[in-house]
């Protein structure tokens, strides 16, 4: 995961953080009690956006569109 997932992450689990976009996103979390798991899938299907330039089958693509790990 990023330099940026992994400071996210790190500051989800304390509760708090000194970035104010993600001090905000935090707080969001907290609120409205999302799920981690859904930021998990999304930094992953990203990751993916900048590593993987095409899809060898249709169940890699659906593994991009679900954002599920193989």
């Amino acid at each position: 995961m990023s330099e940026f997932g992994d400071r996210f992450f790190a500051d989800l689990d304390s509760g708090s953080s000194q970035h104010p976009v993600l001090r905000a996103v935090i707080d969001t979390v907290q609120i409205y009690g999302i799920d981690p798991a859904c930021f998990r899938r999304f930094l992953h299907s990203m990751d993916m956006d900048f590593n993987t330039p095409t899809y060898e089958t249709f169940n890699d693509l659906m593994v991009y569109m679900t954002a599920r790990r193989q």
